[in-house]
């Protein structure tokens, strides 16, 4: 994908830095996330004929339900990809273009 140098590049006035937003970490994902994609696969093959905004209404559906002890294991995915993202970020900003 050929982006122009403008698109490339973003200023950030409050610094005065310039930073290759091509380069920049993806955010983190929070744990309802990590559970619809884990179950999605499952609940797909269960429910051929459901389109797949169906299908994440019910896997949401489904999240809500969840108890606390079941959600801390997801929440425990969550916290290692927000810390990742945490880094990335650390080292995204500490080197501008």
């Amino acid at each position: 994908m050929n982006l122009g140098r403008r698109a490339k590049r973003k200023a950030n006035s409050t610094i005065g830095k310039i930073y290759d937003i091509t380069k920049k970490p993806k955010r983190a994902r929070p744990a309802s996330t990590f559970y619809i994609s884990a179950k999605r696969t499952a609940t797909k093959q269960n429910n051929p004929d459901m389109r797949s905004k169906e299908i994440v209404a019910l896997l949401a559906s489904q999240w809500k339900a969840v108890g606390m002890k079941d959600r801390e294991q997801w929440q425990a995915f969550a916290d290692k990809d927000r810390e990742r993202y945490t880094k990335e970020m650390a080292a995204y900003v500490a080197h501008p273009v």
